[in-house]
């Protein structure tokens, strides 16, 4: 009898975490974009009230956004409205008290450009924690004798790739 099972729609990065195998071609990877509301960004203090920071932000308010590859997906919206309260003026703050802070459209090409570039800085800052580029990557991969692929093409089966993780032992462990 054949079984099948679902892991349901999640990252590579959760699957290999939880699973021990990550897909070659996968349209629900995600990418890690932060940002920082800081306290020196005019009208900081209902900024962080309407974002449901707290008086304990003084640093200034960091939130972590894991983007999907699908724009229009509900976290890419969050992200979106974050950033489009993060860089508000004065008089779009007016506008945004009459509205929530999900799914929020444009509140004018000023703020969409500052928006844009606020998500263009922090995917520079993700790329920048990789030890190589992606040509590199690509070239590895290409070097298919020392690399093999996750799919073999010619037998349609899946390689695994596991992963063991190692923890240290607590000292009454022996």
């Amino acid at each position: 009898m054949e079984v099948f099972d679902s892991y349901g729609r999640k990252c590579n990065s959760r699957f290999f975490v939880n699973y021990g195998f990550s897909l070659e071609e996968n349209a629900d990877n995600e990418a890690l974009m932060v940002f920082t509301l800081l306290p020196t960004y005019s009208n900081y203090p209902l900024k962080l009230m309407f974002l449901g920071g707290s008086d304990d932000d003084k640093e200034g308010l960091v939130k972590g956004f894991q983007i999907p590859m699908n724009y229009k997906e509900s976290k890419v919206k969050e992200c979106f409205s974050f950033l489009r309260v993060m860089h508000a003026h004065e008089k779009e703050m007016m506008i945004l008290s009459d509205q929530g802070a999900e799914d929020m459209p444009p509140l004018s090409i000023r703020n969409e450009q500052l928006s844009l570039l606020a998500l263009s800085k922090a995917a520079k800052v993700s790329l920048e924690k990789f030890d190589h580029s992606l040509e590199h990557d690509n070239e590895l991969l290409a070097d298919e004798e020392n690399y093999r692929r996750l799919t073999n093409k010619k037998e349609k089966v899946p390689n695994c790739v596991a992963a063991r993780l190692r923890l240290p032992r607590h000292t009454g462990d022996r």
